[in-house]
């Protein structure tokens, strides 16, 4: 810094002049990635529902269902994209939106560049019990996601 620039009149001048280059090596950082990876992505099928868990025939039989959901980003350079949210909407076997079903979901381990959740949810052999899940994933970056029944 030489001289002039260290004059109290120049100071704002200084203060902008750094907070440009840190956007600028902010701005690269992110530019490396490409901007379809940094962009808010909202993954969803075009299916009425993803997902159905069936009640037993009898009544009052406890059944513990899961199903796993695996995430793959489109493109895995530098790491692929991220899902950091799952939303869920639960519906009837009408399709008519559930608000007090609350499913439990479970972020399971990953090695290879897929993200995987567990869903949980228990039915009691009532017909009534039958739910659907429609699911949304919140990422950055694009990709598609399988559904897998367990139980």
């Amino acid at each position: 810094m030489g001289p002039l620039e260290r004059l109290p009149e120049n100071a704002l001048s200084e203060e902008l002049k750094a907070r440009l280059r840190d956007g600028a090596e902010l701005k690269g950082a992110f530019q490396a990635r490409g901007s379809r990876s940094v962009r808010t992505h909202r993954i969803f099928s075009q299916a009425a529902y993803d997902l159905q868990f069936t009640a037993s025939s009898t009544e009052g039989v406890f059944i513990a269902h899961q199903a796993d959901i695996e995430f793959i980003p489109d493109d895995m350079t530098f790491g692929g994209a991220f899902c950091w949210r799952i939303q869920l909407r639960v519906l009837d076997t009408s399709n008519n939106v559930i608000t007090w079903i609350n499913p439990q979901i479970e972020r399971r381990y990953s090695s290879d560049g897929k993200q995987r959740w567990s869903i949980y949810h228990q039915s009691f052999g009532y017909p009534t019990d039958t739910v659907r899940f429609k699911l949304f994933l919140f990422t950055n970056g694009a990709g598609t996601f399988t559904v897998n029944v367990i139980s």
